[in-house]
């Protein structure tokens, strides 16, 4: 009697421990195949693969088709694809365009559902699917998971619209080589050693034509990150540049001054004389070996390397104002967001915005954003703060990481491509009124008046 009863628990326990008679739970088993498409420009497929393929492995029943297009036909390809009832479920954008594209956005749901395969037992492995239903974020969980840029930018009136798979932030790339020919030994790391720096880098021709320069900054028509360059010099003399409600640099005569020191670098006469509207494009320079500093984003080292892979460089945080140990950085990245299903949507096209929605939370958590943020010809830099500490260690993230914590942004309005556009033409008009003799205030509010034009929403 002893013995059977110690078979029959033996056996109880056993199928607990292995967990047979549970292979489908929640409706699993009928729960159809489902293909999710994922749009983006950036993002080269085989990176994307490193991120579907480890969603595939855990919902064996879910497939992400991820196509890469071209930037200019790029919007334009997901309405034409809408108005056909196609085109994407998941898409990504610019951080800067969330309110351009809102309308077409569907925001994190409270709850989602989702069929997950995975493994029970210790004794015997059994494979177990089943539907689980997966929380939402909280706007607090994404100001506490995700970097304080993430969470400015995607929560809009209490709503989450997107989630980023990394953000990046400007730094400053050095021609070594530049450096020791002009017997310098180390890098300038704040704007005072910059000034000294270029009086010796930057030479000219017979014709006072600039041949070699110290550093790509004065103009609007030949920098990549114009706007990012000067927001980011505003931004570390302690200007708000916007807010929701619109653009708030005009008030602060600072503003001037981070313009004016922006400018002085195209000034003939000045001993940080560098640039000129007239010289190539200042990715082209750095990569002749002829421009000693230039200010980019980590994705501009991969173009840097293709073009020239002898160029001998190195890559430093974002220059700084002297004797000031922490300033705001700038930033620049995209989001995943969900396409809003149509008024009138079935349960399965309901279902599908759930289904993308899971897949943009588990993608951009630790675990799974490391397999996409370490692989690949470039790394990236993350958008969690769990990760900044082991990125700043990292050789190839550092110099980007160390920026990270304090990354901003600032443009909140509906038209990104007509804010930009106004900047920098009051970056043009200061300069000119500077040339002039005129008081630059006037072009200043002036075209602060026309980027809050682009902060009223559109009619639909």
């Amino acid at each position: 009697m002893r013995r059977s009863i110690l078979i029959g628990s033996f056996i109880v326990l056993f199928l607990l421990v292995s967990g047979l008679g549970c292979k489908n739970r929640g409706g699993a088993k009928s729960y159809p195949a489902t293909t999710l498409q994922l749009w983006g420009v950036v993002e080269e497929s085989g990176d994307m693969q490193r991120v579907t393929g480890a969603y595939r492995q855990q919902h064996p029943k879910i497939s992400v088709e991820y196509h890469k297009f071209n930037n200019n036909e790029y919007k334009q390809k997901m309405l034409e694809a809408w108005a056909q009832g196609l085109g994407p479920d998941i898409f990504f954008i610019p951080s800067t365009r969330i309110r351009e594209y809102l309308k077409f956005i569907e925001p994190m749901p409270s709850t989602m559902k989702a069929p997950v395969q995975f493994q029970q037992g210790t004794i015997k492995k059994e494979t177990i699917d089943e539907v689980r239903t997966y929380n939402g974020y909280t706007p607090k969980q994404v100001q506490n998971t995700f970097l304080d840029v993430v969470g400015n930018d995607v929560i809009i009136n209490g709503r989450i619209y997107g989630l980023p798979l990394s953000v990046d932030t400007l730094s400053v790339y050095y021609n070594k080589d530049l450096l020791k020919a002009n017997n310098i030994p180390l890098p300038a790391t704040n704007w005072n050693e910059l000034l000294a720096q270029a009086a010796v880098l930057s030479r000219a021709d017979d014709k006072d034509a600039i041949v070699q320069s110290a550093i790509a900054l004065g103009t609007t028509n030949n920098i990549p990150s114009v706007l990012d360059i000067v927001s980011a010099l505003m931004l570390q003399v302690g200007i708000t540049i916007g807010d929701d409600s619109g653009p708030l640099f005009a008030k602060n005569q600072e503003s001037l001054n981070a313009l004016n020191f922006f400018l002085s670098f195209a000034q003939k006469g000045l001993s940080n004389y560098s640039w000129t509207k007239d010289l190539p494009n200042a990715v082209d320079m750095f990569t002749s070996g002829r421009l000693a500093y230039f200010i980019g984003y980590s994705y501009h080292k991969q173009m840097i390397q293709r073009v020239n892979p002898k160029l001998n460089f190195d890559i430093i945080p974002m220059f700084k104002p002297e004797n000031v140990t922490l300033v705001p950085s700038y930033s620049s990245y995209w989001i995943m967001v969900v396409a809003k299903p149509p008024k009138n949507a079935s349960e399965q096209e309901r279902t599908k915005a759930e289904l993308a929605w899971q897949f943009i939370m588990e993608s951009t958590q630790a675990n799974s954003a490391r397999t996409f943020l370490s692989g690949g010809e470039q790394p990236r830099t993350t958008a969690l703060k769990a990760l900044v500490s082991e990125q700043m260690k990292d050789d190839r993230l550092g110099p980007f990481a160390q920026n990270l914590l304090n990354a901003q942004s600032w443009y909140h309005g509906y038209d990104y491509d007509s804010a930009q556009k106004n900047f920098l033409q009051i970056i043009d008009n200061v300069d000119q009124a500077n040339r002039n003799g005129e008081s630059a205030v006037p072009y200043l509010e002036a075209g602060a008046d026309l980027i809050s034009q682009t902060y009223r929403a559109p009619r639909e």
